[in-house]
């Protein structure tokens, strides 16, 4: 095996056992020391570097956990993390050997673990919300209505400007024509062009005010593309890291998958049907981590995570 094997392989084993052991005469030992200590016999010079890099990952990921700053993003996080060291468990697995049911029980446990963090990745990318397809399609269908309804708006405001000119020429054309002949039609003729000129001050207010609108929702409109256009960009960015994950995710489970079926035919080559059980709670674990998965990469499904809890 070479270093860098090694290095994966040991920083695996640290965490492959649960349980403390514990002797008359000492302190009780994890199973973390254990392994440790036999990892120092063996490879003196990684021993403590391995160990740091496991306590590191472990810190990394109870930081993420505890993090409610970030969010589902400190969820993706970890379960990240989670999906890191479970590959390198299964590294370790193929190359230490050892007791076939043993290792058929890890197998088990991995798969376990598999599942639980796909589950909290999917809770935290809101595998229920429509694809980004989808999202995109809404969105140019949102830009397109909100086009055609500014420029609704803007002709409206136009005409009703010009209607509102057109309708003060006239009456003021109509004071100085109608405006009857001697003294009185003199006076009725000064009052019409008062009252036409007051008309022509508010039509041009009205058409200035129309202007003012027409321009305040156009810088509307701009803001808003401007601000779906980023959130479609995140949207963007955060499906790529889906896929990702779950390509990862859909390797590991195969991995899995082909280790359980090994360690079976092993088994069963020497009549041993011990673990059955335990392969078809494999097999199972894996259905699941292939449901969530769907869910996370094709949300409008309508998969919930919970589903699978």
């Amino acid at each position: 095996m070479t270093g860098i094997s090694q290095t994966g392989a040991y920083l695996s084993a640290i965490d492959l056992l649960g349980k403390k052991y514990a002797s008359a005469n000492s302190k009780p030992r994890t199973a973390k020391d254990t392994i440790i200590d036999s990892i120092r016999r063996i490879d003196p010079k990684n021993a403590d570097a391995l160990e740091k890099q496991l306590n590191d990952t472990k810190q990394v990921i109870a930081q993420l956990q505890n993090s409610k700053v970030y969010g589902a993003q400190s969820s993706k996080a970890a379960a990240a993390e989670k999906l890191k060291r479970i590959k390198a468990e299964i590294q370790m697995l193929k190359a230490m050997g050892g007791d076939p049911r043993v290792v058929a029980k890890q197998i088990a446990r991995l798969a376990k673990e598999l599942a639980a963090a796909v589950r909290e990745y999917a809770s935290a990318s809101g595998a229920t919300s429509p694809d980004q397809t989808a999202s995109t399609a809404v969105a140019a269908n949102t830009f397109g209505n909100n086009v055609t309804a500014l420029n609704t708006v803007a002709g409206s405001t136009t005409d009703s400007g010009t209607a509102v000119s057109a309708s003060v020429a006239a009456t003021a054309g109509s004071g100085e024509t109608s405006a009857p002949e001697g003294k009185d039609k003199k006076v009725d003729g000064a009052t019409q062009v008062q009252d036409s000129a007051a008309t022509a001050t508010t039509g041009a207010a009205l058409a200035q005010g129309a202007r003012q609108y027409q321009e305040t929702q156009q810088q509307k409109f701009k803001n808003d593309v401007q601000e779906q256009g980023a959130k479609i960009m995140k949207k963007t960015l955060g499906a790529i890291a889906d896929r990702e994950f779950a390509n990862d995710v859909s390797i590991v489970a195969a991995r899995l998958k082909a280790l359980a079926g090994q360690i079976k035919q092993r088994l069963h080559e020497k009549g041993d049907h011990k673990v059955d059980q335990d392969i078809r709670q494999i097999g199972q674990e894996l259905l699941n981590v292939e449901k969530i998965v769907s869910a996370i990469t094709a949300p409008n499904q309508g998969i919930m995570a919970n589903d699978y809890a």
